[in-house]
């Protein structure tokens, strides 16, 4: 429910930059390109991105640890076909699931492969799969389509409001100031749902992900390495200079630190393949 109302929320304000330029006429323009723009996007072939980050199958070692417990967590989570692995070469530690159905597709960098130990990964693996079963590919596609449809409108409605008021030789009275500041604020307002959205679906794939190995731990476990690694990579960069952490309103996943503490709290008897 909470993702739902921030989805409509930024619905909610695409549809107002549309009502400011063009009346009721803008608001269905804007939901009917928004439809159109998220159509075309879900229809984007997933090896063509898989195929931009050079992405390519598991190698013998880390399918044969993988395939049984992946298996498993696929049965236990209901998502049938099971999404295909792949791997791709990154210096940062991530994974990130594309597609749906016969193209869903998990895919995991290398260093976390090489530095997760098997049962972490399936924490990783099952954070990924609660993802796809919980359809948030959809729920952030959606976000970034409107985010980015409310950015265009904002712009080039700021520029019909103010020749409007040029072109009709209003008083300066009669300035728009208002819609002005409306259709400015509004991509800002936009991008501050859509990374709280993010971090709604986030915190709930790490809970579900934590009830469907019976094994909080391992994600825990996994997420303070990655931690660890992304401070050394920092450090790498900066050897000098202070580290920076991005506010939480900035972010797309909530605080390493508060996730790690969300999964320790659970704690429970492990269920999950080792």
């Amino acid at each position: 429910m909470h993702s739902v109302l921030l989805l409509l929320a930024i619905g909610g304000l695409l549809a107002g930059c549309g009502w400011i330029v063009a009346g009721s006429g803008g608001v269905v323009w804007s939901m009917a390109v928004g439809t159109l723009s998220l159509a075309t996007v879900r229809r984007a072939p997933v090896d063509v991105m898989l195929a931009a980050i050079r992405a390519g199958p598991l190698s013998f070692d880390d399918g044969l640890r993988l395939a049984a417990p992946f298996t498993v967590l696929c049965r236990r989570a209901g998502v049938s076909p099971a999404p295909r692995l792949r791997r791709f070469y990154s210096r940062l530690p991530v994974a990130f699931t594309l597609g749906e159905g016969d193209a869903a597709t998990i895919a995991v960098a290398d260093s976390v492969l090489s530095g997760l130990s098997t049962r972490e990964l399936c924490g990783i693996l099952a954070h990924e799969i609660v993802h796809l079963r919980n359809g948030d590919i959809l729920m952030m596609q959606l976000g970034t389509v409107l985010e980015g449809l409310t950015r265009v409108l904002s712009q080039v409605g700021i520029i019909v409001v103010f020749f409007r008021f040029v072109i009709d030789a209003s008083p300066l009275t009669q300035f728009p100031i208002l819609s002005i500041v409306a259709l400015a604020a509004a991509p800002t307002m936009v991008g501050l749902l859509r990374l709280a959205l993010s971090r709604a679906r986030e915190a709930e794939a790490d809970l579900e992900a934590a009830e469907l190995t019976g094994d909080p731990m391992s994600l825990a476990s996994a997420l303070a390495k990655l931690r660890e690694w992304q401070y050394w990579r920092l450090r790498q960069l900066l050897p000098l200079g202070p580290i920076l952490h991005l506010p939480t309103l900035l972010s797309d996943h909530p605080p390493t630190e508060e996730r790690i503490r969300r999964l320790r709290q659970i704690g429970g008897r492990r269920l999950g393949p080792r």
